[in-house]
């Protein structure tokens, strides 16, 4: 089983990632640690505009599947038969996950509302978390821009096969996965 967990910055997709790895035994892919070492290696600051601009540079040069390709080359040499997947940002990504992995392929969708995932970029501490609301607002819609290729997060979430709505405490949001599990099994 390969759950892929998608949604808007700071919905709580590594929440879920890390969740299932901890607690229920998956290996993580994460789309986003694999962007993040690429940028480290080339020295890059790891705010979300340079990672967004970085992603689509590396689109054009790798193919619109990409960071994809690379998490389907690390889950191919994993061997493991539980996986979480977290962050692609684009169809073409997805649907090379779907194409790759079949039936064996489970696309979740994390939703909470701009002002929780605001709320939760002030407390994480990641470099480029320190904005303004205003600023997050103007992120949050390049990445939703539906821009062919790069970044189509409005498009992936609505090819989800289930959604889970994350805008309580962390042990709900535990349950509500728990319960997925169950239904997917």
């Amino acid at each position: 089983m390969i759950i892929c967990v998608v949604g808007q910055p700071l919905s709580g997709k590594d929440t879920v990632a890390k969740y299932l790895k901890e607690r229920k035994s998956f290996n993580n892919v994460s789309t986003g640690d694999i962007i993040r070492e690429e940028m480290r290696k080339n020295k890059i600051s790891l705010d979300r505009d340079n990672m967004r601009l970085f992603a689509e540079k590396s689109r054009k040069q790798y193919g619109n599947q990409y960071p994809a390709n690379i998490a389907i080359e690390r889950i191919i040499n994993n061997g493991a038969n539980k996986i979480v997947v977290s962050g692609p940002r684009n169809m073409a990504e997805i649907n090379a996950f779907r194409e790759k992995f079949g039936n064996r392929f489970v696309l979740v969708a994390i939703d909470a509302s701009i002002e929780i995932r605001y709320e939760r970029a002030k407390s994480r501490g990641r470099e480029g978390d320190d904005i303004s609301f205003e600023q997050f607002k103007e992120e949050e819609n390049l990445e939703r821009a539906g821009n062919s290729g790069s970044h189509e997060l409005d498009d992936v979430l609505k090819s989800a096969d289930y959604v889970i709505l994350n805008d309580a405490s962390e042990e709900e949001l535990f349950g509500k996965i728990d319960s997925l599990l169950k239904s997917i099994s």
